[in-house]
């Protein structure tokens, strides 16, 4: 079985991964700055140093063009900006480079290996200072007619809700990720640094804390429920750091979709949390191929 590279560029860190099927071989992670491409070269090189690897997947936020390999725009990350990532990454090793918006990576490894295996109808949502989305459609990934589809976390929930970096308000990002936890703490005087701690202090009772997580399950329902009005999916996969919260966060969510759905009991639905966890991305990634964008 062949082995490939597949690398999760985030705002943060930059995860990369040797990848044979399902499995991660090894994982190497470091630090986001200034400099991108040759940080993301220099851990390529890392990986590729004792092992001969067929393929290169990059997964990034932000728009992505997969069929030109050029990242149009990402957050947090401002050298990229129309870059031909693909072509430079090909130039530098000799070894064929894919790139895809980092949701799409997710919830393609989801798809091939973790909670989406033997479905043909997904709806992928990922929770972190944002919320990203990603569909398979009848087997298809949802690409759009430029390549950026899956902008969910910017439908509107609220139309008075908080003010989002994308200039609207009330997008189910700004009142269901974890920016949204934060904020609800400070709301309720909770002296918590992180949205770990807050779901920690909802697991141990806490009525502020779990009074948090009812009305983030709730906001995330009311998305959920019109991406099931619109595409119908069998199954609708979560994941991100908060997603490990449990049953704190999936418990509302799957109390609240029954009001937020036409035809509720008639439709065949779960929402699951990811499978794969933090490596999801990585080995999707890895796993991409360009026949995937074929109509």
């Amino acid at each position: 079985m062949r082995v490939s590279i597949g690398i999760d560029i985030g705002g943060t860190n930059i995860k990369g991964g040797l990848v044979r099927g399902r499995r991660i071989l090894r994982k190497i992670e470091v630090g986001a700055g200034t400099g991108m491409v040759a940080r993301i070269t220099a851990l390529i090189r890392r990986l590729i140093s004792k092992q001969k690897v067929e393929r290169i997947g990059i997964g990034c936020a932000g728009l992505v063009d997969p069929h030109r390999g050029v990242i149009h725009y990402s957050p947090n990350i401002d050298e990229f900006r129309n870059i031909p990532l693909a072509a430079l990454i090909e130039e530098e090793f000799g070894i064929r480079c894919s790139i895809l918006n980092d949701v799409n990576a997710f919830l393609l490894g989801e798809w091939l290996f973790g909670a989406g295996r033997g479905y043909q109808d997904l709806i992928g949502l990922t929770i972190g200072t944002g919320i990203g989305g990603a569909a398979i459609i009848g087997g298809r990934m949802l690409w759009g007619s430029g390549y950026l589809a899956g902008e969910f976390g910017h439908m509107v929930i609220d139309k008075k809700g908080p003010l989002c970096s994308c200039g609207r308000r009330g997008c189910l990002e700004i009142v269901a990720s974890q920016t949204a936890i934060m904020r609800m703490a400070r709301r309720y005087h909770l002296p918590l640094s992180d949205p770990e701690g807050v779901a920690r202090l909802a697991k141990s009772g806490n009525k502020k804390a779990l009074q948090i997580f009812d009305a983030i399950g709730h906001n995330l329902a009311i998305g959920i429920g019109n991406l099931i009005d619109i595409f119908d999916p069998e199954v609708v996969i979560v994941g991100g750091g908060i997603a490990n919260a449990g049953a704190i966060l999936f418990g509302p969510i799957r109390r609240y979709i029954r009001q937020e759905v036409m035809g509720y009991r008639y439709r065949r639905i779960r929402i699951l949390p990811a499978r794969l966890k933090k490596g999801a991305s990585i080995i999707g990634a890895a796993h991409f191929d360009e026949q995937l964008l074929t109509p």
